[in-house]
């Protein structure tokens, strides 16, 4: 855990640099003396990209809104709130409430600051010499790779948040999509539009980030005991560098086509929805003897001692004080996130994920445990179950077929049912009747049956139900109204 505090330790910047103010648009003039300072040298550029990633961790993004809080309390995740408490109305979609307002408007203010950050850190960057680089053009070019992905990550959820899903979306524009820093205003561009900037930005990602982590044994930096846990980790030709571990929380290549994969899949297109899919599923190390993403807590023993199920987190983000911040939210009194155990995992004893809800109704994902604490901070934001959703829902579509691994690592012809099934029996189950599936439609309800088990406190369930245009209550807001301060624009 030493090395990994080393990692996300984080020099003191200007706030226009890194805090999430109030209205990210508001630049003074000495901050741009401050980040020519910051730049002079190669750490600097380390320490700007840490810091979007510090960011994104904050509570009122990916270190609880953007997760485990209101995204997931739109899906209706839940059980339900006092009136008192913003979740309340925003769980009854109550979006005009003020407090419910509040939360609404810092996801938005604070994302566009992150995504602003990205910017600058890529106008620095484009025009830095390699040679101030202590890895030379492989660094840089890692540096800017993360940065175009980061910048494509936080603009698709923007307008997974803020636009219709592409199956019912016109061509309004919806929100802006920032590419130069010190831009003060960009239109605001329909869904398609949108979707074909993030691609652009992950496809150029890809090509940079693959000139270090698909090469040679540096590959091997993606096996789970490096990426996420910072062990026996070891570099190619001259680099050893602790910048160059934990890659799983870090926009690594296989995040960023996990995330094209995420993108096509939302945008209907499903056929490369797939191909990037399958990209990460079979994903392996150096001598190809080990998958680089897999399913192995299959029992309940082993899910309670790794309860975030981290051998398949592609990319997270680190939240240091994520157990302290979670536990008001079971303490008896507060805002409690109560879960309804047998609704969502039904009687069966099989599945091992159950045993991730407690007694007394709550999660354990972010609770202190016993078992294995070298993720303790981690916030999954993209895993290889999500990949195998995504292969499962193109094949069944399709009436097609495609060879690939299954849970356990052997390569098989499999078609969408085997693909979902693959899952479940990754969580231990092995009871199902697949015959219950027999149409596009109950497979649609068959998917998102294992995305409300499987991404519990991660905020990926909604945008299940936004994607396939259904609703698990009839009152559902598919998006947020945009805050007060962009209604006109």
């Amino acid at each position: 855990m030493d090395m990994k505090n080393r990692i996300w330790i984080i020099i003191i910047l200007v706030s226009g640099l890194l805090s999430a103010c109030n209205d990210w648009l508001d630049v003074k003039p000495e901050d741009e003396v401050d980040a020519n300072e910051l730049f002079e040298t190669g750490q600097g550029y380390r320490n700007a990209l840490n810091g979007v990633y510090n960011n994104m961790a904050d509570l009122t993004m990916y270190g609880r809104e953007m997760t485990w809080g209101t995204v997931d309390v739109i899906a209706q995740l839940y059980e339900s709130f006092e009136s008192k408490y913003a979740y309340y109305h925003l769980m009854n979609y109550e979006y005009t409430d003020i407090d419910a307002k509040s939360i609404i408007s810092n996801i938005w203010s604070n994302t566009y600051t992150a995504i602003s950050n990205c910017n600058n850190l890529l106008a620095e960057v484009e025009k830095a010499d390699p040679r101030v680089f202590a890895e030379g053009e492989i660094e840089r070019n890692m540096i800017l790779g993360e940065a175009y992905a980061l910048r494509a990550y936080l603009h698709f959820d923007m307008l997974r948040l803020f636009a219709p899903a592409p199956i019912v979306a016109d061509n309004k524009g919806y929100i802006p999509y920032f590419e130069k820093h010190g831009s003060l205003s960009e239109p605001y561009l329909s869904v398609d539009s949108v979707v074909g900037r993030v691609e652009w930005d992950l496809l150029k990602a890809k090509d940079l980030l693959a000139t270090y982590d698909t090469v040679g044994k540096n590959i091997d930096n993606l096996l789970t005991t490096v990426r996420l846990e910072g062990k026996d980790y070891s570099f190619s030709g001259s680099i050893d560098d602790i910048f160059f571990v934990y890659r799983g929380y870090r926009m690594n290549y296989y995040a960023a086509t996990a995330t094209l994969a995420r993108v096509y899949d939302y945008a209907g297109r499903g056929e490369e929805a797939c191909l990037q899919a399958l990209e990460v599923i079979h994903a392996t190390d150096y001598e190809k003897k080990r998958w680089c993403f897999e399913f192995t807590e299959t029992t309940t023993s082993g899910v309670i001692e790794t309860p975030k199920l981290h051998d398949g987190v592609i990319f997270g983000v680190s939240n240091s004080t994520l157990i302290d911040d979670y536990k008001p939210y079971v303490t008896r009194g507060q805002c409690q996130l109560k879960l309804d155990k047998e609704e969502i995992y039904g009687k069966s004893k099989e599945d091992v994920r159950a045993s991730l809800i407690s007694g007394d109704k709550y999660s354990l994902k972010y609770q202190e445990h016993s078992g294995n604490d070298d993720v303790d901070d981690l916030i999954p934001m993209i895993r290889l179950s999500e990949m195998y959703f995504i292969v499962s829902d193109y094949l069944y579509r399709n009436g097609k077929t495609v060879k690939m691994r299954n849970y356990n690592g052997n390569l098989a012809d499999q078609d969408g049912i085997r693909v979902l099934r693959d899952v479940r029996f990754g969580r231990g189950i092995t009871e199902w009747n697949e015959s219950s599936v027999t149409n596009m439609n109950e497979m649609e309800d068959a998917i998102i049956v294992e995305a409300r088990r499987e991404f519990i406190g991660e905020g990926q369930l909604f945008f299940y139900y936004k994607k396939y245009n259904k609703k698990p209550v009839d009152k559902m807001i598919y998006y947020f109204p945009l805050p007060d301060n962009e209604l006109i624009h």
